[in-house]
């Protein structure tokens, strides 16, 4: 932790982003994260400095220098984030924080890419086997829970309907929200669009621009938000611009970029947040760490709980089946469980789930 006496010049005032990198032999850009941090941390400095996800608009930003925040070495950090402007959103990503609970140990399962109506029945049977005998603070369905073939801009004559799709993935959640509160009635649950969501509003655009806004008492009615019912299950919604902030900087999001190794698009992710991230999409497990002077990063590809659809060529996906739970062991230590689903068995918490 830098000291707070090396944000402030002689005279008292907060050194700017250039004075601080100059100071701490750092570059503009992880000075200015540094001094958000700062900001965030000290109550008498402007509200928009509270959320970490934030970037300060009066910042030029340079990606190529800001890698340092993870990597020691910037000509390594170049080499493995290549992608670095397209990775970044053009405005800032909304969040949603959460305060976790004060008791021993609380639990958050992280499921993602369940793709309905392509999803693996006996592995999500096994999945909600296993919520069903834990002691559960929060479920997390992270993007791409459902699939949206109908509505998405590739041809295919044999599409599942989206009704069909609704219906499915409605009927799930519902079994899901009663069974995580078997043992914990006040259980949260939250939903993060992925991008095959958001193939609902690219096709209204597309085809019928003028439903795009429609509105009843102010929510959308062609929305996943309301077709999904997830107001009155109970469900906390988050677009997919959005993500999920936890305690510890822990960010879950959906994710937007795929690297052709695991572990990578999450490496790309975490310098994209500048923190620790979970994320789906890819369809794979993996982990990746990163030490340095700011601590110690880490990052998790969740895996998937789908079938191959039948719009790729059997057995060509390099995709890993599996699902996580986050443990927090005080109000911001957490520690992440991956669980690898094989031929739809798993193990979690010393149990054969699936056998």
């Amino acid at each position: 932790m830098i000291p707070d006496s090396d944000f402030y010049n002689q005279n008292g005032d907060l050194l700017s982003c250039r004075s601080l990198g100059k100071k701490l032999g750092i570059s503009k850009s992880a000075a200015s994260l540094l001094i958000r941090k700062f900001k965030a941390r000290h109550s008498t400095f402007d509200d928009e400095y509270s959320l970490p996800g934030k970037v300060e608009e009066s910042e030029s930003v340079e990606a190529a220098d800001e890698t340092e925040l993870l990597i020691s070495n910037p000509v390594n950090a170049k080499r493995l984030f290549q992608s670095i402007d397209e990775l970044r959103p053009k405005e800032p990503k909304k969040q949603f924080e959460v305060k976790m609970p004060k008791r021993a140990h609380r639990n958050i399962i992280i499921l993602n890419d369940i793709h309905f109506p392509y999803h693996d029945e006996a592995i999500l049977e096994s999945v909600m086997h296993y919520i069903y005998d834990s002691q559960v603070d929060m479920v997390v369905l992270n993007g791409d829970t459902l699939d949206c073939e109908a509505l998405s801009t590739f041809q295919d004559a044999d599409r599942a309907p989206f009704g069909e799709e609704l219906d499915l993935a409605r009927s799930f959640i519902k079994q899901l929200t009663k069974i995580a509160r078997h043992n914990n009635a006040g259980c949260e649950f939250v939903w993060i669009d992925g991008n095959h969501e958001a193939r609902l509003e690219k096709y209204l655009v597309r085809q019928a621009p003028e439903l795009l806004g429609l509105s009843v008492e102010g929510n959308k009615v062609l929305s996943i938000r309301n077709l999904m019912g997830l107001d009155e299950l109970g469900w906390q919604y988050l677009s997919y611009s959005e993500f999920l902030a936890l305690p510890g900087d822990l960010y879950i999001q959906h994710g937007h970029k795929v690297s052709k190794h695991s572990s990578s698009s999450v490496g790309n992710s975490m310098r994209d947040q500048g923190g620790s991230v979970i994320i789906g999409h890819v369809h794979r497990l993996g982990a990746f760490y990163v030490t340095n002077r700011l601590g110690t990063f880490r990052g998790f590809e969740n895996g998937c709980l789908c079938k191959q659809p039948k719009y790729l060529p059997k057995d060509s996906a390099n995709w890993q089946r599996g699902f996580c739970k986050v443990t927090y062991t005080d109000e911001t230590t957490w520690h992440v469980q991956q669980a690898f689903i094989q031929d739809g068995k798993f193990m979690m918490d010393g149990k054969l789930y699936g056998a």
